[in-house]
């Protein structure tokens, strides 16, 4: 029997990406876990246990060593925004529609500052490298494999960073998710393009991925769907 087409493989591998996404995202509002803002399909969502699962990932050496750390735009995201500037660090992110990188050294008004509405007005151009990537997620494995919604935001903003000289050599990806988005195996959905992650915090756990996991390079012509 012939060897199906890779579109053909590659379409099937989209579909079930896609009914893992459709699944977290059911699971966490049937268990009442998914918060503001609704409706949680089609976005990384935000979880109750956010801010316990920033705190802990604040009490990590991680964390703690970094000078300059980067945070998507996630919503589950604000509370590790807010406590980056707390403690005195540097708050790398990207404006929405990735219109830029910056970075924001505000320890002041901590709030705005760390709101998205807020970028505009305390963000400067990114020139400071990033000891720590922080992403949200829709699922994750404990192989560091994720998903996020599909549109390869994440994996772009990786590698903006990496063209620019903007990484720290060994720069680790960290991502905060509730429990129910860890699944079992994603390894076999996974893509070249795809950024892994080397920690997964939760409000229950830190979880280390062992062994190094492989990193998108510079710019791809594809990125995750």
């Amino acid at each position: 029997m012939s060897e199906l087409p890779h579109h053909i493989k590659l379409l099937r591998v989209m579909k079930k990406r896609e009914r893992i996404r459709r699944r977290v995202w059911w699971l966490l509002e049937t268990h009442g876990v998914a918060t503001f803002p609704f409706p949680v399909f089609g976005r990384v969502p935000n979880f109750i246990g956010a801010k316990e699962a920033a705190t802990i990932l604040s009490q990590t050496e991680e964390f703690k060593s970094a000078v300059c750390v980067y945070c998507t735009l996630d919503h589950p995201l604000l509370h590790v925004r807010k406590l980056v500037l707390q403690h005195k660090k540097k708050l790398a992110t990207a404006l929405p529609k990735l219109r830029g990188l910056i970075e924001i050294n505000e320890h002041r008004h901590i709030e705005s500052a760390a709101s998205v509405d807020g970028f505009e007005r305390y963000g400067k151009p990114l020139q400071t490298i990033v000891d720590l990537f922080i992403v949200g997620s829709v699922a994750v494995d404990r192989f560091g494999n994720r998903l996020g919604v599909g549109k390869g935001f994440t994996d772009l903003e990786w590698m903006c960073l990496y063209e620019n000289g903007l990484l720290r050599a060994n720069c680790k990806v960290v991502t905060l998710v509730h429990p129910l988005q860890i699944v079992e195996d994603l390894k076999q959905y996974a893509l070249e393009s795809d950024l892994k992650v080397d920690m997964i915090v939760t409000p229950d756990e830190v979880i280390k991925v062992n062994g190094q996991p492989r990193r998108c390079g510079g710019l791809s012509k594809s990125v995750s769907l």
